[in-house]
This record gives C-alpha cells, sequence and structure tokens, in this order.
C-alpha cells in the first residue's frame, strides 16, 4: 500500500510538473484553459487513496462541498463575506455564475491541509487552525495570478482582507468536520504540499 501510495505521488508531481513547464512556454494560454482539469485528475487520486470511507465521512464531504459552493453563489451576488468578484471562463463550467468545479476544489483543500497536519499529530483545534493558515498562503499566492488566468476578477482589483478573513474562517470550520482517523491519507497531504508549490512557481513566472 506504501508503495501504490508513493506511485500515487509520483503521477501528482508529474501533474504539477508539466503544468509549470506548459504555463512557461509558449503553449501557457491553452493550459491555463485546462486548470479545472488538472483540479478533476489531482482530486480523483486524492480521493481514491482515502482508506476509511463510510456513510458518515461521505455525508460530511459532500455537506462540505455543497456548502462551500453556496457560499460562493452568495459571495458572487452579495459580496459577502470575501469582497466583491466575478469568476473568468478558465475553471469550466458554472452554474449561477460559480464554477461548478469550486465545490470539489475548496473541499479537496480543506481536506488535504487536515489530512497534513493530522499527520504531525496536533490537537484538533490548533490543527484545523493550521489548516486555515495553510490555505490562507494559497490563497494568497492564487490572488497573484487569478486574474491573468482568467480564474476570477475583483471588482476593486486589490484583494479585500475579508476575503482571507473569509478563507481562514471556512477552511478552519471545514477541517474540524473530519475526524484523525478519516485523514490519513499521504497522497492528500502530498497534493497540499505540491499544490502551494505550483502556485509559487507561478507566481515566480510573474514577476519576469
Amino acid at each position: 500500500m506504501q508503495m501504490i501510495s508513493k506511485y500515487k505521488q509520483v503521477v501528482l508531481a508529474i501533474i504539477y510538473l508539466a503544468g509549470i513547464l506548459g504555463l512557461f512556454s509558449p503553449l501557457s494560454s491553452d493550459f491555463k484553459e485546462l486548470s479545472f482539469l488538472q483540479i478533476i485528475f489531482c482530486s480523483t487520486l486524492v480521493l481514491i487513496s482515502h482508506k476509511n470511507w463510510t456513510l458518515d465521512f461521505l455525508f460530511k464531504f459532500s455537506a462540505l462541498a455543497l456548502t462551500c459552493f453556496l457560499i460562493e453563489v452568495i459571495g458572487v451576488r452579495t459580496g459577502y463575506p470575501f469582497g466583491e468578484y466575478f469568476y473568468g471562463s478558465n475553471l469550466g463550467p458554472q452554474v449561477f455564475d460559480v464554477p461548478i468545479i469550486i465545490a470539489l476544489n475548496w473541499t479537496m483543500l480543506i481536506y488535504s491541509a487536515k489530512a497534513l497536519f493530522d499527520q504531525l499529530h496536533l490537537p484538533k483545534y490548533l490543527s484545523a487552525f493550521a489548516a486555515g493558515i495553510s490555505l490562507v498562503i494559497v490563497d494568497f499566492l492564487i490572488e497573484q495570478i487569478a486574474f491573468d488566468f482568467n480564474y476570477w476578477y475583483w471588482v476593486d482589483v486589490q484583494v479585500p482582507l475579508s476575503n482571507y478573513l473569509a478563507w481562514f474562517l471556512i477552511a478552519f470550520l471545514g477541517a474540524l468536520c473530519f475526524k484523525k482517523d478519516e485523514t490519513d491519507n499521504k497522497v492528500a497531504s502530498f497534493n497540499l504540499i505540491a499544490l502551494t508549490i505550483f502556485f509559487f512557481c507561478l507566481n515566480i513566472r510573474t514577476w519576469f
């Protein structure tokens, strides 16, 4: 099982590396349009690596995905809780002006972050707090390239502080949904680390 987990991590690394190379190449505009497929592929690898499938976990995972999607729908219509923004087209098909993939993306990020810090054997609330902070960092990296990648756009251009506060609260509360025996997933932990490195590299791209 450990060897299979290693192979999945290698596949994840290849996917993110291919994305970095493609986005630094003359074909970058084509790779930007494949963003939602990358989310699907990576999330699939994480999910098939989950060990403790129960009805309780499935319910919590689905409920969290739906809740995050509804928060996004409210967000694009009211500006609350993130701020005033709207989505571009590179995250795939939309419902109520929100990409469908956002529900999966939110849940996978929260699950992966909780898996990473649960491996450090932190207390429940400290692990959730660390997960929240880590996803604020991930969002900060994404915000620097979101406009260029046609992910989403802020009405006031500047990213409001409320966005980062909302990211922390959603991630913190979402992480509390998962018990430690539900986050024993090294592929998920690796996914968050690889994702963070991926977006850090894309930030470097904007410096030149």
